[in-house]
């Protein structure tokens, strides 16, 4: 993260919008190309692997960024209504922290369905009732 200079360490010119996300990659993937063919010329391995790395972290973004309209260079999407769009599932994000920290109890030894099937139970609360238990 400290390459794309993510890392908090210091304060970011872009601003947390959509428009500085696309300003945000706009000016950074070339740095990481520029980093990559640097790294891949280089006569040790060690920046040999760190090219190789860096070339499939930029075909992922590439990928990524080529699926969003607005972030492409032809985009016809209004700005002004992507202002309050949020950058961020939230949602999502806690149901992946929960997933991590059921895994991390479990020590990586239970599945993934497991899992799903007790946050279902969890969040119904079906089987936790006390009409059920006192039966």
């Amino acid at each position: 993260m400290h390459l794309l200079g993510k890392d908090k360490r210091e304060e970011s010119t872009y601003e947390r919008t959509w428009t500085g996300v696309r300003q945000f990659f706009t000016a950074k993937m070339p740095e990481l190309k520029q980093k990559m063919e640097e790294c891949a010329t280089a006569n040790n391995g060690k920046d040999r692997l760190y090219a190789a790395v860096l070339d499939e972290v930029i075909t992922a973004i590439d990928r990524q960024l080529s699926e969003m309209s607005f972030i492409g260079k032809d985009s016809s999407i209004d700005e002004s209504k992507l202002t309050y769009a949020p950058l961020t599932n939230l949602g999502c994000e806690s149901e992946f922290a929960k997933l991590d920290n059921r895994i991390n109890i479990s020590g990586g030894s239970t599945s993934v369905e497991t899992l799903s099937r007790k946050n279902v139970i969890l969040t119904n609360r079906l089987l936790v009732d006390p009409s059920f238990t006192e039966q």
